[in-house]
């Protein structure tokens, strides 16, 4: 049952109005009685809940031009590894989460010709499936290959947040020509090739490993009344 709400209300006579606009008594017992009481809206309840949370997470490892053996200790892979192996840990020790797959993608640069590339990415990508699986950090059924060969997709994203002068006509080039020895030898051809060559064909030469997973986390969820 609902508590009573009290009201109150202060009648005040304005003296310079005429007698006839004045309240009376009848007027406010009129205006009590089409008052509608509004009670006071419920406090709003909440209850945490525990809830299986899809995740995603990256990790990539470089290799120099033309290799396809893992080398720790080139270009900040030894970081990556460290991390990607505490996640790993995790999947083993933590019973709130579960992995469900670990696709390594192996790609390149497109240094030379199609055929050795494509062989690269995916020795790069079977060389650290191998190296997981010999080392008993992850199970072999566990991991999908992929092969991407000459990253074409990665170049372009690269050409586009980069700071390279006319990156309009290294964009043209890569999104018109559709052959991909036509595209190589078109982009030798601009001054900007050095620094594509430099800066950011290196970044094409790696794997990634991408680890889909869930993990059990609390949230806070309103209770409908």
């Amino acid at each position: 049952m609902q508590a009573p709400v009290s009201l109150r209300f202060r009648v005040f006579f304005c003296m310079s109005l005429p007698r006839r606009s004045a309240f009376s008594l009848a007027y406010v017992g009129r205006l009590l009685h089409t008052l509608r009481v509004i009670t006071p809206e419920s406090p709003v309840k909440y209850a945490k809940e525990r809830v299986m949370v899809q995740k995603v997470s990256e990790f990539e490892f470089f290799f120099p031009s033309g290799q396809y053996i893992f080398n720790r200790e080139y270009d900040g892979n030894a970081s990556s590894m460290k991390r990607m192996m505490k996640l790993v840990d995790s999947f083993r020790s933590d019973s709130t989460m579960r992995l469900e797959k670990l696709v390594i993608a192996g790609s390149s640069s497109p240094i030379g010709t199609a055929t050795f590339n494509a062989s690269l990415a995916e020795q790069r990508a079977e060389q650290m499936k191998q190296r997981l699986v010999e080392r008993k950090q992850m199970e072999a059924q566990e991991i999908e290959l992929e092969y991407i060969g000459e990253n074409w997709a990665g170049l372009r994203q690269l050409v586009e947040q980069s700071k390279l002068p006319d990156k309009a006509a290294v964009l043209r080039i890569l999104d018109t020509t559709k052959d991909a020895a036509q595209r190589k030898a078109s982009l030798k051809q601009l001054p900007q090739y050095e620094y594509l060559r430099i800066n950011l064909y290196p970044d094409l030469q790696e794997v990634r490993c991408i680890f889909y997973y869930t993990q059990k986390e609390e949230i806070t969820k309103v209770i409908p009344e």
